[in-house]
């Protein structure tokens, strides 16, 4: 069927659109974000974003991650943090796109 209502949608190349559909078209508020990783955000019509709408650069894209509750049976939980830190750190860009919902 068609896409009509809220929904997400993550297209073959990477990129992923959440929010309002109508008649398989993107329309009202939504966020699509692109494969470079910057999101396009606000109010769309027919497929476009409209005025109102702004960009967000994909170095000001963030993730945040609250490992409070991971790590309390760790035997040491400052090392595991320190561990998980330099992980994300590793892996910043490639967390930032599969998180990023």
């Amino acid at each position: 069927g068609m896409r009509s209502g809220t929904g997400i949608f993550i297209y073959a190349n990477g990129s992923a659109y959440r929010g309002g559909w109508l008649a398989n078209l993107k329309h009202g508020e939504g966020e699509y974000m692109l494969e470079d990783g910057s999101v396009l955000k606000g109010p769309f019509e027919n497929d476009r974003m409209v005025a109102g709408g702004k960009t967000i650069a994909a170095s000001d894209v963030y993730a945040e991650l609250r490992l409070d509750e991971l790590l309390e049976g760790e035997k040491d939980p400052k090392l595991a943090a320190r561990n998980v830190a330099h992980t994300c750190t590793r892996f910043n860009t490639e967390l930032k796109r599969v998180y990023r919902y």
